[in-house]
């Protein structure tokens, strides 16, 4: 059951903290975020592996998905990347050093345009401690 509980606080959080209409991007790899809150990926990248595979993403494909980022506007960007282990940077620069440390690779495309959205457009609103490392919280506000 605690595992259960864990498993549902990302879900419940987006639930709580969002409209039904309201797009959620969750940076990292755990679609059932959006499948278990209910709440649409703002991309049709519903998770971030395809945009940081080597030889496979570049400035192209990056400049898509931010696009598409535009146009659906996420209410919510929910940073898991240091639960992901090493293979999907964060969005956080500062948080860069800690991912390669814990042995993040560093010939991964550029996401700068992605970062750029999120400092553009979001804060943080919280850090939710869960198995495997923090997760960042970002809401985001459009004029």
């Amino acid at each position: 059951l605690r595992t259960q509980a864990i498993a549902r606080a990302l879900p419940d959080y987006v639930t709580r903290h969002t409209a039904p209409g309201d797009t959620v991007l969750v940076w990292g790899y755990d679609p059932a975020v959006n499948l278990l809150s209910g709440r649409r990926s703002p991309s049709a990248y519903f998770y971030a592996h395809p945009l940081t595979l080597p030889g496979y993403s570049g400035p192209a494909r990056i400049a898509a998905f931010v696009d598409d980022l535009r146009a659906a506007q996420p209410a919510l960007i929910i940073d898991e990347t240091l639960r992901d282990e090493i293979k999907v940077p964060p969005l956080d620069p500062a948080r860069l050093e800690l991912f390669y440390r814990n042995g993040g690779r560093r010939d991964l495309p550029d996401i700068t345009p992605v970062r750029d959205f999120v400092a553009e457009h979001c804060t943080v609103e919280r850090r939710i401690l869960m198995w495997g490392g923090p997760v960042t919280v970002y809401r985001c506000v459009y004029e």
